[in-house]
This record gives C-alpha cells, structure tokens and sequence, in this order.
C-alpha cells in the first residue's frame, strides 16, 4: 500500500510541536499497527 504524507505533518512530528505533532504521530502509529508499514521512531510528548 502506498502512503502519501504531507510533508508539514512530519516536520510537525519531528519537532514535537506540541499543537501539532502529536495526533499525526499517533494516527500514523495505529496505522502502522494495523497495516505493518515500518516504525518511523517517533517519540510523542
């Protein structure tokens, strides 16, 4: 299955933006739970 992630979400992610980064962390986290696609290593606040 292809993914297509806008590129805001992830910076959003890697700088732990507090207002931004967490729910697409998670969301991307449950996905990767169900579909099997790679860990992205990505620490939640």
């Amino acid at each position: 299955m292809a993914w297509i992630l806008d590129t805001c979400l992830l910076i959003d992610i890697a700088d732990s933006d507090p207002n931004f980064g967490a729910a697409p962390a998670q969301f991307l986290d449950s996905k990767r739970l169900q579909t099997g696609f790679p860990a992205l290593n990505i620490e939640t606040p």
